[in-house]
């Protein structure tokens, strides 16, 4: 029942009510591969609070999410490259910085 005409605040709550489910599976799924899960879970944290708002600003300003504007756009596009840019780099970590095995919670 969202509005396809004008701006919908229920998605911007949506995504952020499932933020809550979205970012412990991200989490569990980073350790299950034994990466250091901090930094990217933390990224992809700041990412999904990014989209949170973008979907937030794109409904104040009344645009319906089936038909966004060029700024929307062009903010969409920012977004997914920088949060792309910032997930490849935070798998990046120095050997120094590698936990032993033993230090995840997760283990399978």
């Amino acid at each position: 029942g969202w509005s396809r005409e004008h701006g919908d605040l229920r998605i911007a709550h949506f995504m952020g009510l499932h933020g809550l489910q979205a970012i412990p599976i991200a989490y569990w799924l980073l350790a299950s591969r034994r990466r250091p899960p901090v930094s990217a879970v933390a990224t992809a944290a700041g990412s999904y609070f990014a989209l949170m708002a973008l979907l937030e600003w794109q409904a104040l300003r009344g645009q319906s999410i089936a038909e966004p504007d060029t700024i929307t756009a062009g903010a969409l596009i920012l977004w997914l490259t920088g949060s792309a840019l910032a997930l490849l780099l935070s798998g990046r970590v120095r050997p120094s910085e590698r936990l032993h095995p033993s230090a995840y919670p997760v283990q399978l």
